[in-house]
């Protein structure tokens, strides 16, 4: 299940040319425009109910093609920001005004949604209604924040003195940045002394920063970093002892005039072994030696790795100069990994194979990242082909309209004569077969369009 945050900032006027705005859709009116799904507002509709700002609102579909409508009435020009949660395989979600018009919406799904939603700086006073409906069963959960134009007024947090205070263990705090708002402080209450993570997840990078309560700055990092598209969450692992901390995290400095927000949980670490901060995302921990593991750890045979901040790695990584590639639960992987739709080859210490690799018979050529070769290579001044499968390929090849000649070692004629079941033929430099004349050693040679010498 997979959060969407639609960062929705409706410009100062509502206008038909601003918003590509659609008559609401009805049950007999599911056509789509401009490519944009069309919300069904009137399909098994329940009674609409009006909800809070900047507060978790928990919805069920219960029946196919039922939908959910809520009312928010926004007071002043302000920025706002919808985050919705579906566990279901699809929803429409909309938004739309006290006139009727449908001003968003589009198909969510429970992996990203299918629209990139436009981020404007204003929405207008008045009332709006969301929909949200579905074909499918299954539940789901909003959260709406608000924050009047140019104030600091939802989140007034950003000096000391009037830091918001969060707990341990606790509800994951919605952070949000208005526009003009750059910082938020947090306190936090530690009651005894204690292993935690600091989690913060966004579509962007925030500078968190842990403070004493003498105002020392005890460790500081970049979370949240961006990750294809995806919001990405980023960790701060640490022991602390008892006694009040500040959080501080701050918007980029680049994005200091957008509207932002983001996740922030603090969560305590108690168990030896594997603890799980959130999202597949776990740490090491040795209460004995009160400490976390960093770098290798071989685990009932398997070997995993863990960052700088004691965190488990996935994917493709880049270890003392040297590719690993290891699965979403973390264990290490040896052999062919399809990464990304390229092949690459982990040999047993886990390391990217590179140079020639005899697989079943079959020659492959990886790159220094463990990548296979495909098509035309030159390696040592020579020049190979691979097939799209990493095989490399022997004799008479095709490609693009030209003929060209590998030899059974792999390595392809290149300014160089074939006799070929009776024939004469010559590749140029390029290793291309010629036809027609061609001038070799200061004599002229004629070749017919099949490569055959006259």
């Amino acid at each position: 299940m997979k959060k969407k945050l639609l960062a929705l900032g409706l410009a100062a006027l509502l206008t038909a040319t601003q918003f590509n705005v659609v008559k609401a859709a009805t049950k007999d009116d599911t056509a789509t425009k401009s490519g944009q799904a069309q919300v069904a507002t009137k399909v098994n509709e329940v009674v609409e109910k009006e909800i809070p700002l900047r507060q978790h609102v928990k919805g069920e579909i219960t029946k196919a093609d039922e939908a959910v409508k809520y009312k928010v009435q926004i007071p002043e020009v302000g920025s706002l920001s919808l985050d919705l949660d579906i566990d279901m395989d699809t929803a429409l979600m909309g938004i739309i005004d006290d006139k009727g018009n449908e001003i968003i919406s589009a198909e969510v799904t429970s992996k990203e949604s299918t629209v990139d939603w436009k981020s404007l700086s204003y929405v207008q006073p008045g009332t709006y209604y969301i929909t949200i409906s579905s074909s499918y069963i299954g539940s789901f959960k909003i959260y709406v924040s608000y924050a009047k134009l140019d104030t600091n007024e939802i989140e007034p947090n950003n000096s000391m003195d009037k830091a918001q205070k969060i707990g341990v263990d606790k509800e994951t705090i919605e952070g949000l940045f208005p526009v003009n708002d750059n910082v938020d402080i947090y306190k936090l209450d530690v009651e005894k002394d204690s292993a935690l993570s600091f989690g913060l997840k966004s579509k962007c990078s925030f500078l968190v920063e842990i403070l004493d309560d003498k105002g020392n700055m005890l460790h500081v990092g970049i979370l949240g970093l961006q990750e294809r598209a995806n919001a990405y969450e980023g960790f701060i692992v640490e022991k602390f002892k008892a006694g009040s901390y500040y959080v501080i995290v701050t918007k980029p400095e680049s994005m200091s005039k957008e509207f932002l927000t983001y996740e922030l949980n603090v969560k305590s670490i108690t168990k030896d072994g594997w603890n799980e901060l959130g999202d597949n995302d776990y740490v090491y921990y040795d209460s004995i030696n009160n400490s976390f593991k960093k770098g290798w750890l071989l685990y009932y045979g398997t070997w995993y790795y863990l960052d700088e901040n004691g965190v488990m790695v996935k994917d493709l990584q880049i270890i003392d100069k040297k590719a690993y590639y290891f699965a979403e639960g973390g264990a290490m992987q040896t052999g062919w990994v399809k990464y990304y739709n390229n092949w690459f080859y982990f040999s047993e210490s886990g390391a990217a194979k590179s140079g020639w690799l005899l697989y079943y018979d079959t020659w492959y050529y990886l790159e220094n990242n463990g990548l296979m070769s495909t098509g035309f290579r030159r390696i040592d001044k020579k020049l190979y082909y691979f097939a799209k499968s990493g095989e490399m390929k022997t004799g008479w090849i095709k490609e693009a309209g030209k003929w060209y000649y590998f030899e059974e070692n792999g390595a392809g004629k290149s300014e160089e004569w074939l006799r070929w079941d009776n024939n004469w033929y010559y590749f140029n430099k390029a290793g291309v077969m010629v036809t027609g004349s061609l001038k070799i050693n200061g004599v002229v040679y004629n070749f017919n369009q099949d490569g055959t010498l006259k």
